[in-house]
């Protein structure tokens, strides 16, 4: 059983709404819906948000919305805060964190790095850019 969470504010400082803008047609948060949702391994979709448009997406693919504790909505709050408050909560589970800002992940990079992580505490994956 792996569990998909998905961190999504609906406020951003640098880019407003940063998480619903569209990217090829479609909003950043819902590539990570719809990879999550394809993905094999994954049983449950938790979408963390302070957003009802971000929450009604989710609920669209079939994931739970869990409302944003008001503390977490700061800048200075990291998506690994975020997403390592839902670890706690959700003990001896596999979970995958699929951050809206990572729109063009695949199925097969996700296949990979679950190989990486088998048998590990904590795989992050990372990878290089190409000067466009």
């Amino acid at each position: 059983m792996v569990i998909a969470v998905i961190p999504a504010k609906g406020v951003s400082s640098r880019i407003p709404r940063k998480n619903l803008q569209i990217i090829e047609g479609i909003p950043l948060v819902e590539w990570s819906l719809r990879t999550a949702k394809a993905w094999e391994r994954i049983t449950r979709i938790i979408t963390i948000t302070d957003d009802n448009e971000i929450a009604a997406l989710a609920k669209l693919y079939g994931s739970e919305v869990i409302p944003c504790e008001k503390e977490d909505t700061q800048d200075a709050v990291t998506t690994s805060r975020r997403w390592m408050k839902m670890c706690k909560k959700l003990p001896d589970t596999d979970t995958a964190l699929f951050q809206p800002t990572t729109p063009f992940r695949t199925l097969r990079s996700l296949e990979s790095q679950w190989a990486a992580y088998e048998g590990a505490d904590v795989c992050i994956s990372v990878s290089k850019l190409s000067k466009a």
